[in-house]
């Protein structure tokens, strides 16, 4: 059983999460990165968990792109989350992590 989201970043092909540049204000001490997530090697039969961020549209893309996913890859399982608003941290993470995806999508379709 899986017990905490791995998140990947952009710059996952490198092996390298990208620079942050939130300014002075960042405290020396802060907390080591975590581990990236492993690449998956196949979305093939894979759980895939959506967590809409409630902007405009967000749904309309998150659903399309599991469409596509499940259409062109044989994901074998999608679920959905909605954030309370865009604001606020995701509340739901727990259930989130309970349901075991392989990969969790968020996106904003502003």
């Amino acid at each position: 059983m899986k017990d905490r989201l791995l998140v990947l970043y952009p710059g996952v092909e490198a092996n390298q999460r990208p620079e942050h540049t939130t300014g002075a204000t960042e405290s020396a001490s802060r907390q080591p990165a975590s581990p990236m997530a492993a690449r998956l090697q196949t979305l093939a039969g894979a759980r895939i968990a959506l967590l809409d961020n409630t902007k405009v549209k967000a749904r309309e893309l998150l659903l399309a792109v599991a469409e596509q996913l499940q259409a062109k890859y044989q994901v074998a399982e999608v679920k959905y989350w909605r954030k309370a608003t865009s604001s606020a941290g995701a509340g739901n993470l727990q259930e989130i992590r309970d349901w075991c995806p392989d990969l969790v999508l968020t996106g904003s379709g502003d």
